[in-house]
């Protein structure tokens, strides 16, 4: 068994060397089986040769141990002759249109899934198509670089931009995600799922006054959601204030989402770190609340400004009490905050 071509990326055309620059992504077979992953062939053409063609070709037989498929052999041709005239352009002081060439994508033997010839919306449905097989098959790089591609061709298509917030807030890309938010409400400043994603990222931010607005404003629109819920619980638990009554609603609305939430991703920290503790550290807390060292730390590294910071007692109580309260670990956790020595606030 050879190997088995998957795709061909053009990535770009520099009129200044004439060269094209393009991958292909194939699988390689050699031991008889199709291994997973890509492999990535890059390589140049230039377009000014007698033959640009040629040396492309002799690469990439003896990388790829097979000739080149006649329907890329076509597909560059077209886009050698459609360069050609891009460069008599410039030649005669006229701006070319290149963009195009970082777009395209093409399948091996299926001309319906490459994008060559198809006017612009279809293009992005064939990108679309891929888009949705590297998510099937879990490549994420892939997946971004179609996805990538797709916004440069319908930079407003909502679909793509929901797909592309996503991703960057799984990835931790926070301001970039927000930016892009932003864009997608724009297309469409009626959806509750971006206008929630858009206040998820604010308290991500450290905007959680912005974000406590952006919630109650969604909680007017819709009261049955959990999620809303759960955001102004957030809110109030950063500003030191009581969640509860919004985590009961939420748990109420949706006892197995809410759990989760509250069991894995919701931050216990406080916006604003008190200037008096009691604070505790953590190397001390696993003997104190019988847990262990790995639930202390997963609960810590839930703010990443603060992870490694102490925790104060109203962050720890609080965490006690939603544990508790909701039965979100096999066996409570047995804690008493200690009693104060001086009670704030009593005047002598």
């Amino acid at each position: 068994m050879g190997f088995a071509l998957r795709f061909m990326f053009l990535d770009e055309f520099d009129p200044l060397t004439n060269q094209l620059y393009l991958r292909v992504a194939y699988h390689d077979g050699r031991d008889g089986t199709i291994q997973a992953g890509f492999q990535i062939l890059r390589q140049s053409i230039k377009i000014s040769d007698t033959l640009p063609l040629e040396n492309f070709q002799r690469e990439f037989r003896r990388v790829v141990k097979n000739p080149m498929p006649p329907l890329w052999f076509d597909y560059l041709k077209l886009v050698i002759h459609a360069l050609d005239l891009e460069l008599k352009k410039m030649k005669m002081n006229e701006k070319p249109n290149l963009w195009w060439v970082g777009v395209q994508c093409f399948h091996p033997v299926d001309p319906n899934r490459s994008t060559l010839r198809f006017e612009m919306s279809r293009q992005v449905e064939i990108l679309k198509e891929w888009i949705f097989q590297m998510e099937e098959e879990q490549d994420e790089i892939q997946y971004i670089e179609f996805l990538s591609r797709g916004l440069i061709m319908a930079p407003q298509d909502p679909a793509l931009l929901r797909r592309m917030v996503h991703y960057l807030k799984q990835t931790h890309q926070i301001v970039d995600a927000y930016e892009l938010t932003k864009r997608w409400l724009l297309v469409n400043p009626d959806s509750e799922e971006a206008l929630c994603t858009k206040a998820e990222l604010q308290i991500a931010l450290g905007k959680i006054e912005k974000a406590q607005v952006s919630f109650e404003s969604l909680m007017s629109r819709n009261r049955i959601n959990a999620k809303y819920y759960l955001g102004l619980a957030q809110t109030n638990s950063l500003r030191g204030k009581d969640p509860i009554p919004y985590m009961d609603a939420a748990t109420e609305l949706d006892r197995t989402f809410s759990g989760e939430v509250l069991k894995s991703t919701f931050n216990y920290r406080l916006h604003e770190r008190p200037s008096k503790g009691p604070y505790y550290d953590y190397e001390n807390l696993p003997d104190q609340l019988g847990l262990s060292s790995a639930e202390i730390s997963k609960f810590m590294s839930r703010d990443p400004l603060n992870s490694t910071q102490p925790l104060h007692e109203k962050e720890l109580t609080q965490w006690i009490t939603v544990m508790n309260r909701y039965r979100l670990l096999p066996e409570a956790i047995p804690w008493n905050a200690p009693t104060p020595k001086k009670i704030e606030g009593l005047t002598s």
